[in-house]
Parts: structure tokens; sequence; C-alpha cells
């Protein structure tokens, strides 16, 4: 049976036949039109949450504005009573708090009350002003080997205070009180002299002429940055740890006459000591006063004012010779 219509070529070059190329561009439209449409789904959602964080941020800022603040009250801290305070302190507990004795600290106090007391504030938010003999009692405590906690605690001040406080008095304490070894000065040559040989005298007085006892200590710090220094690795020193090389001298009571800390932690002590500003003074007037010299250790080198253990002996007897010099310095020291 014969059909009414001719039969329709099928295949890639039959004219009814959709064509591979247009198959596959309505897919690639179709998948335009998803893309298009997930684009701007997605681009809704962003400024949804965009206008979601912006009224957000607007109503914190506006609800800051009007709304008042509330402010926590100042906490009250009662001040530490001085007066009670020597009265529960025997003198040997106020030696061992302090590291010095109350005759010393009210020196000081009497030195230091008019430049403390001129740095009070015009408005105080507390009652009273921080008196000067708190101020000095709270830095020393600090220095002495205190804890912040217990020292800013038991005084009655905030802690920012207390850093404050300490700070302020420390300045004040640098710009009193001068160290100077009194290189040119006779007088006072001869009494740090008669010190060392009143202490001496168990062993005959053999100790003449001295005037000083040089040693060097390292004094830990941080690393310091590039900024502060180009080659921070310098203050590494041996003990492993960032410190600066300090040169103290002190006389027959062990008290301080001078000291210079310009070199960093990795620095031998007899260089060191030659950077030092004593130093460059004591070559500058070219030496001490005749028959005047300084004491060092090992580390340093022997010169026309400034004796040391010999170091041209062999290793052992060098190490006995040291031993027995070391011996003579620490004895009369240690009385």
């Amino acid at each position: 049976m014969r059909s009414n219509s001719a039969a329709k070529p099928r295949g890639r070059g039959g004219s009814s036949a959709r064509s591979f190329r247009q198959r596959r561009a309505e897919r690639s439209g179709l998948r335009r039109t998803s893309r298009r449409r997930s684009d701007r789904q997605g681009a809704a959602e962003t400024w949804k949450a965009f206008a979601f964080a912006r009224n957000f941020l607007l109503t914190t800022i506006l609800f800051g504005i009007v709304a008042p603040r509330v402010r926590k009250p100042n906490k009250r801290r009662t001040r530490m009573s001085w007066m009670s305070k020597l009265e529960a302190l025997s003198s040997l507990e106020f030696r061992r708090s302090y590291r010095m004795s109350l005759v010393t600290f009210k020196k000081l106090l009497a030195k230091l009350k008019p430049y403390l007391d001129s740095q009070q504030p015009q408005k105080a938010r507390v009652s009273k002003p921080i008196s000067a003999v708190l101020k000095l009692s709270m830095t020393i405590r600090y220095l002495a080997g205190g804890s912040y906690l217990d020292v800013y605690q038991h005084h009655g001040v905030s802690a920012s205070s207390f850093y404050k406080i300490v700070r302020e008095t420390t300045d004040v304490i640098d710009g009193v009180f001068t160290m100077r070894h009194p290189t040119d000065n006779p007088t006072m040559l001869a009494d740090i002299e008669g010190g060392f040989h009143e202490i001496s005298k168990l062993d005959d007085g053999l100790m003449r002429g001295c005037v000083g006892a040089v040693d060097g200590i390292s004094m830990r710090t941080r690393r310091p940055n590039r900024n502060e220094d180009d080659r921070p690795r310098r203050y590494f020193n041996r003990k492993q740890f960032f410190a600066l090389n300090c040169q103290a001298v002190v006389d027959s009571r062990k008290r301080f006459l001078e000291m210079a800390i310009d070199s960093p932690g990795s620095t031998h002590d007899a260089v060191a000591w030659i950077h030092s500003d004593l130093y460059r003074r004591i070559q500058a007037q070219e030496g001490l006063p005749c028959g005047h010299w300084i004491a060092g250790d090992a580390a340093y080198g022997c010169s026309a004012w400034m004796l040391c253990p010999c170091c041209w002996l062999r290793a052992q007897t060098r190490m006995r010779q040291e031993d027995v010099w070391i011996m003579c310095l620490s004895r009369p020291l240690a009385l």
C-alpha cells in the first residue's frame, strides 16, 4: 500500500532533521540562560547581605550615638597608711623589703619629695593624690624585687598608675643623683682608697691605692627590632639570651661609683670597658693620679692604672694565681 506522502529522508543531510550544530546551539543557549539566571540570583543574594550589613551598621552607630552610655563607677581603693606600715615592720624586715635602712629611705625621700610633689595632677579622680612617700615606697619595693601585683594592690593604686609612678620616680632619681667616678678629685679618691685599705687590714693592709673595682654583667632585655638596630644578633650573648653589657665600678662598700650600658650583650668586657665614658676620661687625663689604680678580673688588660690577674702564665698556674687574686679581693669585700 503506497503512502500519500513521500518518505522523508533521514540522516544528517535531511531537511526536516535537525543538524548536530543546531542541537549544540540549543544546548549552549540553555546553559547560558541558566548561568545568567544563577548570576542574577547570586547578585541578588549579595545585595541583600550588603543591605543587611549596612542597615545593621547604621543602626549600631545610631544607637551608640543616641543611647546614653552607662559608665562603670570608679573603683575606690584604700590607700596604704605609711605610719601603719612602719609600725608593722621591724628594722630588719624593712631592710629586707626595701634593700635599705629606714634612715637611708628618709634621706632619699627628703631629697626627692620636692620633685615628686610637683608631679601631682591638678584634678585627681580620687579623694587624695598619691603622696611622695607612697610613690617612693612603690618604686623602691618594686626595684628590690617585689611583684607588681603585690605592690600596687598593697599600696591601693591601679596597675596603670603604678607603672606611671615607677617611671616618673626613676626619672626623678636619675635627674637628682649623678653617678660619676671622681677621677680628678684627689680628696674623694683618697676617701675611696682609704675604704679599700681599711677592709684589707686583716691581710696586713696590702691593698693600697685601689680606687674602684670594675666588672661586667649582662642585663637581660628583649630582642631589638630592625628599626632600633640593623644588627639585632649582636645583643644575643653567650648565655643564650638578648642582653646589654653593663660595666660598673664600685667602692669598698659596694656602692656604685659609675656604670655604662653602651654595648650589646655579645661584646667582650674588655671591649665594652674601652667604649665606656670612664675609660675615655681616664685616658684623656693620661691615667689616674700616681699610686691609684682600679681592680679588674682576667677579662681586662693590665695598664699603668688598672691591675688585673697575671695573663702571661701557663694555664694551670694562671688559674691558681687568679684564684689567689680573686680571694684577696673578695675577702675584704665580703666583710
